[in-house]
């Protein structure tokens, strides 16, 4: 079940999924989509006094966070927190995603489109080396961020970046 072997080197001659039934499971990758944040500063620090050692604090803080992280993600199977630290912990704030867990290669060029010209590990710039692929992903009917199923359908973001050539 690998995307690329010797006798379908798909890094080296490329790969190009003509019909979502030729898309390619990329299994234990996924997808987080940022769906919010909020600032929970109040939150972390509340139970933290003056006279606690730097360790008491540390521990208070992360039960703090353990705890936010554990209510946010009740909303849903899918959803994943973090809650992180900013300007020096002075300020904390819980993200939410979307875990997506189905997603499908749909293409990746061939190798000799980026490696060409020489040295292919040259960190000067300019740099070509062509190294992306496209990838779809894949939820159950009800938007719910699921594993592999031939019934998932493409997932359908609220806002989308448009993209023009004109």
């Amino acid at each position: 079940d690998r995307a690329s072997t010797e006798k379908k080197d798909r890094i080296k001659n490329a790969f190009i999924a003509w019909g979502k039934g030729e898309e390619i499971s990329a299994k234990g990758y996924t997808a987080d989509v940022l769906l919010g944040y909020e600032k929970v500063t109040n939150e972390v620090l509340y139970s933290l006094n003056p006279q606690m050692s730097y360790m008491e604090k540390y521990n208070a803080i992360d039960r703090a966070k353990k705890k936010l992280i554990a209510r946010a993600e009740k909303e849903g199977k899918d959803i994943r927190c973090t809650v992180a630290s900013m300007y020096s912990g002075n300020e904390y704030y819980l993200f939410r995603f979307k875990r997506i867990k189905d997603i499908r290669l749909v293409y990746a060029p061939p190798q000799d489109l980026g490696n060409f010209g020489g040295d292919i590990d040259n960190w000067m710039w300019p740099r070509h080396t062509c190294d992306f692929a496209f990838l779809r992903a894949y939820v159950s009917e009800d938007n719910v961020g699921v594993d592999f199923s031939p019934d998932n359908v493409p997932y359908k973001p609220k806002s989308v970046l448009k993209i023009s050539i004109d």
